[in-house]
């Protein structure tokens, strides 16, 4: 979406930044997980967080851009 949008990549951060999410990274390998429990949501909200502005550079490169 931050492309659909052309945000730049000093601005899609920023948005990243402003989401204060923990991060757990067992929960991206975990085979059940209880998903009633509001923290265990946002920390897997910080995982992809974390893992979204790589996604941002390598469709940016493949598009030609910074």
């Amino acid at each position: 979406m931050a492309h659909a949008y052309g945000l730049l990549k000093e601005e899609y951060q920023m948005i990243l930044d402003s989401f204060k999410f923990g991060e757990d990274p067992s929960l991206l390998k975990a085979e059940a997980v209880d998903w009633s429990d509001g923290m265990v949501l946002r920390r897997f909200y910080g995982e992809v967080r974390k893992a979204a502005m790589p996604h941002f550079e390598v469709i940016a490169k493949e598009r030609g851009g910074d």
